[in-house]
């Protein structure tokens, strides 16, 4: 597999992309084939040309292999796609002449382990990894061959990057409006107000990417104050405040590509999570029951309350500072929000397409064994203890354990 380089070149992708890339970052570029997601491997400044290692989805890799060699009842990640993060897989494809215009903007690539999966389902450019195809060779390995960000896979070059600086300040943004909604404050106004600093303009910028709201700019007065010697200093200037609103039905998909496919739910509980000594990661789950009280923005184009239900974002370019004030409805019981669930994509449907899938996946065990590739070629399989099975082999030993 070829590595990227080291991050010591940056280009500039101009408006409307509006983003600073180097080697290691991710993108979507569009060649004329469709919207396509690659890594960058090296950059051209001279040129304005990227090297890119092109990732997959699975329908463009079935394409390249055929039929013949992948049988169609079988599949190596899920392909339910209905909410992001969408499935893609590494390969071996090497694009090294993609123009900077076919550019399209970034993309947010994780291995399937990563603790953010769930965090980040529903936003918009993120995709999710389990496996790599290996053309050349002829197979389709499972495990990790990438590193999300040039930060992390250059640490002790680049401690920070463009694109994880966006992806931390959204999630930093998307955790304070989460903090807002999850209050049991018996207030009347049920609003509440959080205000998140130092969030970068290119953050605002990505924000506002395909917004379906004009964008309001003022004139406000702003004040600090600091200490000098002996004399104390109030300081007042003027700078401009850009916002928008959302609470229409219409702004739902869009604050649910910014923040998540839960944007604008909350609950009234709590849950206990304590962290063992020695170790650096817990979780603690609580199923919603149906006669709960929720905290819910309810997107809706008639207003029942003196104050419009909705969300106001208010950023301060000069300072840096995201002022994001949330008023929300207190709803009881499952027949009152469950239809915001359901509009939301929330609500679980099985679908039954009549056919037997079989999973290959990284976590499937066959014969208490991983799976760790297959031959597209030999159609054979490689377990971690180093077997090598035939496919019917494999489907034989799943129909037994798992149907």
């Amino acid at each position: 597999m070829e590595l990227t380089q080291s991050p010591i070149v940056s280009m500039l992708c101009p408006p409307p992309v509006n983003a600073i890339i180097t080697s290691n970052t991710f993108l979507q570029f569009d060649r004329g084939q469709g919207i396509k997601v690659g890594l960058v491997l090296n950059l051209n400044p001279v040129q304005r040309l990227v090297s890119i290692r092109l990732f997959l989805c699975w329908d463009d890799v079935v394409e390249r292999i055929g039929l013949a060699n992948i049988p169609e009842n079988i599949s190596f990640w899920p392909t339910d796609n209905r909410n992001s993060p969408h499935y893609i897989c590494d390969t071996d494809i090497i694009l090294s002449d993609v123009p900077l215009q076919n550019i399209l903007g970034l993309a947010f690539v994780f291995f399937d382990s990563s603790s953010k999966i769930r965090e980040i389902a529903g936003m918009r450019n993120t995709y999710r990894v389990t496996s790599c195809v290996w053309f050349s060779r002829h197979l389709i390995t499972h495990g990790n061959t990438f590193k999300s960000f040039p930060s992390e896979r250059f640490p002790s070059i680049v401690l920070s990057c463009f694109p994880s600086t966006i992806f931390t300040q959204l999630i930093c943004v998307k955790r304070e409006i989460q903090r807002l909604l999850n209050t049991r404050s018996l207030s009347s106004k049920n609003s509440a107000v959080v205000h998140v600093q130092n969030i970068d303009m290119y953050t605002w910028m990505y924000m506002l990417k395909e917004s379906p709201v004009r964008i309001e700019a003022s004139s406000i007065v702003t004040r600090s104050s600091l200490v000098h010697f002996d004399e104390f200093i109030q300081v007042s200037h003027r700078e401009t405040q850009l916002s928008i609103w959302l609470g229409d039905s219409t702004h739902l998909a869009f604050g649910q590509a910014l923040f998540g496919m839960s944007f604008g739910i909350g609950v009234r509980f709590t849950v206990s999570c304590r962290l063992p000594r020695g170790q650096t990661y817990a979780e603690a789950l609580q199923q919603i029951d149906p006669s709960r009280t929720l905290n819910v923005i309810p997107f809706e184009d008639n207003c029942r309350e003196v104050v419009r239900r909705g969300i106001h974002f208010r950023y301060k370019p000069a300072s840096k500072v995201l002022s994001v004030t949330v008023r929300y409805r207190r709803m009881i019981g499952a027949q009152n929000f469950l239809p915001h669930f359901q509009v939301r994509g929330m609500v679980h449907v099985h679908d039954e397409d009549g056919r037997d899938i079989y999973p290959f996946h990284r976590d499937v065990l066959v014969d208490g064994c991983n799976i760790e590739q297959y031959n597209f070629l030999t159609r054979t399989v490689r377990l971690s203890d180093n077997r090598h099975l035939h496919i019917n082999d494999v489907i034989d030993i799943l129909n037994r354990d798992l149907f």
